[in-house]
């Protein structure tokens, strides 16, 4: 049957090896809005590991920020993808970057990755910026209160302390809410106990109207 696009030729069947060394030149060596999209179809790539690839691509510190941005969070997205973006927290210097890595670090869910998050927040010698995200997320994403109380404890650091607060305001569980009341009755910093209150009176459990009304007649 006649074709009415002559001028195409039809090259056959692309294996996947090749299709991914395509893609991987342009994610290499383009840059813009391409180079980016190039970084997904990789990861979907039919029996072809790609995942050390994509982690050199972040690595390579020629590529811009953009294109190493998109294959964090397609590397987050992989089984084990935590041990290479863990690793790679250390070796990027960009903060957009590492705000990246934080983020797909709190979408593995595994007991490793927590513990990543966990202890960046313990590391004063990390940007305050990147451990309030680091905080957040690891509130956001399972990480026990027994971890975030005993965090609490540790806190010298008045954005620290804040930013716990605040996470403790999110999250659902009762003891949450005993924290909080712990905070407001007995720290000795008068800031976090303003803030304590304050997120107690946006919350719904019922023991806290008994409580502000009691510490409110003191």
């Amino acid at each position: 049957m006649a074709s009415g696009c002559s001028n195409v030729t039809d090259v056959g069947t692309v294996s996947s090896r090749d299709a991914v060394d395509y893609l991987l030149g342009i994610a290499r060596t383009q840059s813009g809005k391409a180079a980016g999209e190039a970084i997904f179809p990789i990861t979907i790539a039919d029996s072809v590991e790609v995942t050390q690839n994509i982690y050199s691509i972040v690595k390579d510190e020629s590529r811009p920020n953009e294109v190493r941005g998109k294959a964090i969070f397609w590397l987050g997205q992989g089984a084990g993808g935590g041990d290479y973006l863990s690793s790679l927290y250390t070796r990027v210097r960009s903060e957009e970057l590492k705000d990246k890595i934080i983020f797909s670090m709190s979408q593995q869910k595994d007991a490793a990755s927590q513990k990543w998050l966990v202890d960046l927040v313990s590391n004063e010698s990390e940007s305050i910026e990147n451990r309030k995200k680091a905080l957040f997320w690891a509130g956001q994403t399972g990480t026990s209160m027994q971890q975030l109380t005993g965090l609490y404890s540790r806190m010298d650091e008045r954005e620290m302390k804040d930013q716990m607060i605040f996470v403790f305001s999110q999250r659902q569980e009762r003891v949450a809410i005993d924290k909080l009341m712990d905070i407001a009755k007995n720290d000795k910093d008068r800031d976090a106990r303003k803030k304590a209150m304050f997120w107690l009176g946006q919350s719904h459990d019922a023991r806290v109207s008994a409580f502000l009304t009691d510490m409110l007649n003191r």
